[in-house]
């Protein structure tokens, strides 16, 4: 089941604020990336785009098996071998990966107090920023959303059940009525 989405064009607000910062964390996080990558003889190393997690390294060649062990189309230290453990300490000291997402935190959209489930897959969606090129800054909204802990006057949360047709963005977003294609890929890799 698909669920219908409006997507909202931000051009000012304290949203696009946090977004620049967070934009501005993670260049400097894709250096962190790109430096662990070359003291390992790594191609590229990845982050899990949604929850900041490590991935794994890629290699032009397979690695040493005694440093390194396969996770799916990744590659992670092996923690048996002294080089391995050297490796997660390394991958450990980097800073957290900034989430995009994290923007919405401030705003009736939160995506950690509210999301909206489908009912046969139990799969859940939340609104999502999404930043396309150097500075365009898109958020995704679900139809309809769901606040988790009923709708919180103190923080501006949405009502417990709030149909997002009828709901009035914050000025500064302005809707899109076609949507231009949309990425919302879920890592991030630096090469």
């Amino acid at each position: 089941m698909s669920i219908a989405t409006r997507i909202f064009q931000v051009t000012s607000g304290p949203l696009l604020d946090d977004v620049r910062v967070i934009m501005s964390e993670r260049e400097r996080m894709e250096i962190a990336l790109r430096d662990l990558a070359a003291k390992v003889d790594a191609v590229s190393a990845h982050v899990d785009e949604v929850n900041g997690m490590f991935i794994g390294f890629r290699f032009e060649s397979e690695p040493n098996r005694l440093s390194f062990m396969p996770n799916k189309d990744y590659w992670l230290p092996n923690v048996n071998a002294k080089a391995g453990q050297r490796v997660a300490k390394m991958i450990a000291n980097l800073p957290a990966f900034p989430i995009l997402n994290r923007a919405l935190a401030n705003t009736p959209l939160n995506p950690y107090r509210s999301w909206v489930v489908d009912n046969e897959t139990g799969q859940r969606y939340r609104a999502q920023v999404v930043v396309e090129g150097a500075s365009r800054v898109l958020v995704k909204v679900p139809q309809k959303l769901t606040s988790f802990i009923g709708g919180d006057a103190r923080f501006g949360d949405l009502e417990a059940e709030t149909n997002i047709l009828e709901w009035q963005a914050p000025d500064g977003w302005q809707e899109l009525k076609e949507p231009s294609h949309v990425s919302s890929s879920a890592e991030v890799a630096v090469a």
